[in-house]
This record gives structure tokens, C-alpha cells and sequence, in this order.
């Protein structure tokens, strides 16, 4: 109660971050539809889209949404430019420059996500279905006074923008892979900023890789189907239950 009345009367300026989508109602929410607390058995037909990547693929106009993943609120105002973007054999590197544009001191977190290649209809297409954004990696500034700049140093493993092949639609049953195609990347404070500041850069892989080869285990045995990104969904063999 008292670190609120703190930033209700500005003697803190708040600078955290929401860490889920708010959606401006529960029936927006996927698992709404197959929640029930009269059976033991949830199926969760919207595999992967979980959270921010739900909204962020199936309603990328933010119909849905009140406040986005990584919205936060300041008595003071920042920017966060330039930002510069490299890649070497292993890592996404990203330095962004925050200026507290503002009246008052206060703290900002810069926010990285990767977009990867969208599964197609088109037999030379990438094959699997995957959220519009992902977050990759964020950092903090120190307390900024107004006019103060911090950069901030980030990067992440570029194997960190694979996705799993759980089915072998790539050819790769059970591995993690990166198909051939653009690897956008978007830097900003909040996930729908990012997407609204665009590409700040792009990683090209001419053709698919496995980064990581895993084994079976544990398979879904009551999932019918699962939601793909344009909104329809894959219907699934499932293993016989034990």
C-alpha cells in the first residue's frame, strides 16, 4: 500500500512493465473456449500462441487488446535512438541509446523481438507455424535525470529464433530448426512500440538448419487439433494413450 501511494503522489516514478497481454475482455482470451473447471482435461488448441504471441499474430490491429505485453507508464518521457543492430557467427547484438526526453528522472527497459519465416501455402514455403513476434531480450537503464542518455548493450544467440519441429514438416522430426528465410528483428519499449518503430534489421538464412536434435517424449494423446498462425487449425494423430 505504500509503495503505491508512492507513485500515486510522484515521490516514485514507476518504471516496470506488464509481463502478459491485457485483453479488454476474458472471452478474447484462446483457453476461454476449452476451459472448463467441470472436466480434469483442458485441451489447449492454442499450442504455441500463448500470451502476447496470440494476440500479436490473430489480432496484430490490437482489437482486442487494452494494454499490450511490456506496457509501462512514467511521469517522464524517453527515446530510445539510435539503435544499431549486428550479427556475428554466433549472436544478435543490439545497442540502443535511451534519452530522457522528460521533466523528471526515471528509468526505461528497452525490449528486442525477432520475427521469423511465416509458414506458407507454397510447397518452397517454411513449413511451420509460428507467433508474428517474439521477445529476445530487454535491459534496464540506470536512473536517468532529464536530458541523460544511457546506451544499452544487448544481445542474444541466434539459435534462440529457432522453432521446434515436434511433427517433421521440415524434414526434422523432433529438432529445433531455423528455416531459410528473414529473421527481422524490432527493438522498443513495449511489443506493439516495436512493431510501430519496424525492422531495424534482418538476418537471411539461405537454407534450413537443424540448431538443435532432440527425441520424443511425452506426446499430447487428447489434442485433436492446434491453432495455427492465419487463424485456422491443424488437425493431429495422436499416440495411442497409455
Amino acid at each position: 500500500g505504500l509503495a503505491t501511494a508512492d507513485i500515486l503522489v510522484g515521490d516514485v516514478n514507476p518504471s516496470g512493465k506488464v509481463v502478459d497481454t491485457w485483453a479488454k475482455s476474458y472471452d478474447d482470451y484462446p483457453s476461454s473456449e476449452t476451459f472448463n473447471e467441470s472436466s480434469s482435461y483442458v485441451n489447449y488448441t492454442e499450442d504455441i500462441f500463448v500470451g502476447y504471441r496470440y494476440f500479436e499474430t490473430l489480432d496484430p490491429n490490437y482489437n482486442k487488446v487494452n494494454y499490450p505485453f511490456g506496457y509501462g507508464l512514467s511521469y517522464t518521457t524517453f527515446e530510445i535512438d539510435p539503435v544499431e543492430v549486428s550479427f556475428d557467427n554466433e549472436n544478435v547484438n543490439i545497442s540502443a541509446t535511451v534519452t530522457n526526453t522528460g521533466d523528471v528522472s526515471g528509468r526505461e527497459i528497452v525490449q528486442v523481438y525477432f520475427s521469423a519465416p511465416q509458414m506458407g501455402k507454397n510447397p518452397d514455403d517454411p513449413k511451420l507455424s509460428k507467433p508474428a513476434k517474439e521477445l529476445a531480450a530487454f535491459d534496464k537503464t540506470e536512473m536517468l535525470e532529464p536530458g541523460a542518455s544511457e546506451t544499452l548493450e544487448m544481445s542474444f544467440p541466434i539459435t534462440d529464433m529457432s522453432s521446434y519441429d515436434d511433427t517433421g514438416a521440415t524434414g526434422h522430426k523432433s529438432a529445433y530448426v531455423m528455416e531459410a528465410g528473414n529473421y527481422d528483428i524490432y527493438v522498443g519499449n513495449s511489443i506493439k512500440d516495436a512493431g510501430e518503430q519496424g525492422v531495424r534489421d534482418t538476418y537471411t538464412l539461405d537454407e534450413t538448419i537443424v540448431t538443435e536434435q532432440l527425441s520424443e517424449k511425452l506426446a499430447p494423446v487428447q489434442l485433436p487439433k492446434r491453432l495455427l498462425a492465419d487463424g485456422t487449425y491443424q488437425e493431429i494423430e495422436t499416440p495411442p494413450a497409455f
